[in-house]
This record gives C-alpha cells, structure tokens and sequence, in this order.
C-alpha cells in the first residue's frame, strides 16, 4: 500500500465546513448549513456540473468525510477494506495522498460458501451485498487528535472478524494499539460473533451498518444482521459497543435483546444519535419484545456508558414485528435548537419524540401501506433536518411501495414543517416534488447558508430502477429547499455529467463549494461551479 507523509497538512486549522461524521453531524440532520458558495442561483445546466472523478478499488456505501485547511482533503472508505486521503478540489491530483488497505474482505456472492474456524457453510445473503464486505459503515474523524476511527470486516486465516481501527490522518498508518478485535459478551450470557453458525448449516452475519459515533472521548459501534435468517428464530443480536479512542479498550457493551434475539441496530447507514448532554438515541429492528430486557422495534436513549435510560415502542409493534416493518430502517434525529427528536420506519410512519421518548406525534408521511407485506409500504428510510428555518422542515424522500412488482409505486421528494409550540408535525406537506425514484427513493443532505431561504438546495441521489437485487444507475439531483418541486439541475442533463452507478443508502457529502458523491462504479464523483 502506498503511503506519504503529509507535511503540508500538519498546521491545519479547522476553521472552515468539516464534515467528520455520518449524516455531517452528531445529531444526524444530514444538513450543512455552513455553505455559502452553492445557492439555487447558480446550481444552474450552465454553471454547475461534474468536474473530475477519484478511481478507488470497490464500493463506496460510507459517506465521504472532508476536512478543510491548508489543503482540503477528502476522505473515502470502500467494501474493499481500503481507506483514500485525496484532495478535495485539485482536478489534476488523481493520486491518493495515501491509502490505507485494512485487511482482506469477506467474499459475499449469493449462496456463496465461507470456512470458518474450519467450518463451510453457505452464507444467508441474497444478491443484495456483493460482491464483498469490507467498510461497510462511514468512519468518523477526531480532528483535535488527527484520528480517524474506521470499522472493517475481515476474512482472514479463516476466522471472519470485525475489527476497529484508528488512523494517524497524515499518513494513514496505524494507531499505537490499532486495530483491535470487536467482541463482547453480556449476562446472559450473550456473547458477539461476527458470523453465527445455524442449525441449517448457514452462517448468520453481524453487519455494522450504522456509521461510527464519537461520543464523550468513545466511539460508539452498533451492529445488527445482514439478511433475516430463514425459519430460524432470530438466532442473533443488535449491539452497540463503546471503545475509549485513546486506547480502544471496550469500556461498555449494549445488548437490544439478551433473553431473546434481534433487534439490529443498522438503521440504513445512519450513526446513534446524540445530544449536547452526551445522550444517545438508536432504533430497533424486528425481534423478540418484553419491555424488560428484549427491545425490538423500539426507540431507545442510553447514557455514554450504555445503560438504557428510557425506551418506547409504537402500540402496533406486534404487527410491525409480524410483517417486517423495522422501526429501526431509519435512525433517530435530534433536532437542533429544540426538545425534540424524529425517526421513521418500513411503515411509513414520522414520529416526533421528547427526550424521554414520548411519542408526541405521528402520521403517514408517504404512500400508505397496500398490503400486508414489508414492500407494500412506502419506507422511511432517511431524512435531512433544516432546523435554521422556523419552523424546522423536514425533507424526507420514501422508498417505493412494492419495490419489486409491476405495479410499483414510486415515491416523490416531500417537505414537512414541524410545530414546535404545538409539539406537533403540519401533516400538509410544504412543498411536493414532481420526481420519482426507484428503490430505495433518494438519500438526501441539505446545503444552505443558516437560514437564507434563497441559499438552501436539497441534494438527492436517485435511482433509475429497483436496486434492491442489482447495481443501477444512479442520478444526482438538487431542488430549492423551499419549494421541492423545483428541481435546479441533474446529472443527467449533460451526458458528461453522469453520476454512475448508484450507491444504496449513501448521502452526497456537500463542502465549501463542492457536492462528493459516492458510487458502485469504483469512483467518486465531485461536482463544482464550472470552470
């Protein structure tokens, strides 16, 4: 692997957008609101489109990180294990400023056979995550220490394993002590594995989807399963784990259901939440629930040393357990500069939460659901909050109903005004899109200039069909936040704008001018002011 030393990027100063964590910040509003050179009126055909690509060497589902300073650099993580430093804005400078490989990937083919620990079974995946699994998860940065903290899935000497690592951000090269091995065990007891053998003679996979959190000096690393088991019941665990990021010694472990099984945390990529108290705030998917040690599809506070504060559950858990309807398809979002929370679920479902978890609203935000089925839903999968306006806007873009049927239902941008005096969402959207996506409906962040209404897009990438079995295409869209149904540009209107392949559940980063963008086409995408 190559490496250099970055001289030029020692005496940085963060003073100017960083983006050093899943969905731009610790509450998750996928929003940067610290851009001021990107507006609707230059986001136009003739001013804005693709200005160059950096090559890497798989699949890019983490969300780019960036950092600026004397050099803007980039920061992008494949499922081949490999980690880029590049430059952000540098057209010419295709060379990475280092690279970092963290260990074989798993191979995942469907049906495919892995040995581990001397044991070959069929892994239980469908043709989903191929066509391997390295970093799976968007890494998070510590910029007063210059670490970044990634979480790799490793097939090696036949064992497979998670393992967290902690990298110097001016060489890329390892951390004192990095990586270390993730593990845990709970009274129970219940013990973590990586791949869990099942009676069928297939191996069920912990999947850490949910992007890293840096929380009060820990970082925090939630797990759920790849694929539900078939026949098996729940045979595995959700879990979030708290490492020191000093030392990666595990100071906490968190089991969603000890006496029971599943409730994964993987939350379609989005991190835990947390608060300005240190609080953080996760949801639940399908499993076993007793409301004393077993939360599946539930929302859950704990405290920096995980231990559950509180917890609520929707009244229809049961029938949103029986028919697959995670609560935790979406994660939670503080809302900055209130008492309140959102998340969203396979229902369709908006909720709005206190700090104690108290369900103070919800409706239908999408399609309802037409049939008895998890497809027959228009999903919820992600959102990006706008707290600078008042009052606060939520934008959210569902999956189709009936993802895989002919007669699909395909879901439109929405924008949705949160009460806050009334404690209650404005169920009339403000404003309603005109385009439609394929599976999984468009992963959104939102630009603006605090709360300038005419400086605020919301960027969208989009399928063209269902990319739930197979790779597709994908297109990068920006709207005027404050009317969705304006759409200023696309990557397809110019043919050498193309975006590529799309990649499934990963948000557009949006920095000091320019949009990164990640694919399935072995490269990331910039896009910038014409020259």
């Amino acid at each position: 692997m190559r490496r250099w030393v970055l001289a030029f990027f020692l005496p940085i100063v963060f003073a100017q957008v960083n983006v050093t964590t899943g969905q731009y910040d610790a509450a998750r509003t996928s929003a940067n609101l610290n851009e001021t050179r990107l507006k609707p009126s230059n986001v136009t055909p003739a001013q804005f489109g693709k200005l160059f690509s950096r090559e890497v060497d798989g699949y890019i589902y983490a969300q780019p990180l960036y950092l600026s300073g004397v050099r803007n650099v980039v920061f992008v993580a494949t499922m081949h294990n490999t980690l880029y430093a590049f430059d952000a804005d540098d057209a010419s400078a295709s060379t990475p400023l280092w690279t970092a490989h963290l260990g074989t990937p798993v191979p995942h083919q469907p049906s495919q056979s892995l040995t581990i620990k001397g044991v070959t079974a069929r892994v239980t995946s469908g043709p989903t995550l191929t066509p391997e699994i390295g970093i799976l998860s968007t890494p998070v940065i510590d910029p007063a220490t210059r670490t970044l903290y990634a979480v790799s899935a490793n097939l090696e000497n036949q064992d497979y394993v998670h393992q967290l690592h902690a990298l110097d951000l001016t060489t890329g090269t390892e951390r004192p002590g990095s990586p270390v091995n993730i593990g845990a065990t709970v009274p129970g007891p219940v013990v973590f594995q990586s791949a869990h053998l099942l009676p069928d003679r297939t191996w069920a996979e912990q999947i850490q989807r949910s992007a890293l959190a840096l929380v009060d000096g820990k970082i925090l690393v939630a797990f759920a399963v790849f694929h539900d088991p078939p026949d098996t019941p729940y045979p595995w665990h959700g879990w979030v784990m708290s490492y020191d990021a000093k030392t990666l010694t595990q100071t906490a472990a968190f089991c969603s259901t000890p006496a029971g099984g599943g409730g994964g945390i993987w939350q379609s990529g989005t991190g835990p939440a947390s608060d300005s108290q240190g609080n953080i705030y996760v949801s639940t998917g399908n499993g076993d629930w007793d409301g004393k040690s077993n939360f599946s599809d539930t929302f859950l506070k704990l405290s920096v040393v995980l231990s559950l504060s509180a917890f609520s559950s929707p009244p229809n858990q049961k029938e949103l357990e029986q028919f697959d309807w995670d609560l935790g398809v979406a994660g939670p979002t503080v809302i900055p500069g209130t008492q309140f929370l959102i998340s969203g679920s396979k229902h369709g479902t908006l909720y709005l939460l206190d700090p104690t978890l108290k369900v103070l609203d919800s409706f239908s935000a999408t399609i309802p659901c037409a049939q008895k089925a998890w497809d027959g839903c228009s999903q919820i999968r992600q959102y990006a909050a706008w707290s600078g306006t008042s009052p606060p806007t939520i934008y959210l873009w569902g999956s189709p109903a009936q993802h895989d049927s002919p007669s699909i239902k395909r879901e439109v941008l929405r924008a949705y005004a949160l009460d806050v005096n009334a404690a209650k969402f404005v169920p009339t959207p403000v404003s309603v899109g005109k385009v439609t996506s394929g599976y999984p409906g468009g992963m959104l962040a939102l630009s603006a200039n605090g709360s300038e209404p005419d400086s605020a897009i919301v960027w969208a990438t989009t399928s063209v069909d269902d990319a739930e079995p197979r790779t597709v295409d994908g297109t990068l869209r920006a709207f005027a936040a404050s009317d969705v149904s304006r759409e200023l540009w696309n990557s397809d209107m110019d043919p050498a704008d193309k975006l590529g392949s799309l990649a499934k559940f990963a948000l557009p980063t949006v920095a000091n001018g320019k949009v990164y963008v990640p694919t399935f086409s072995g490269q990331l995408v910039v896009y910038g002011a014409r020259p």
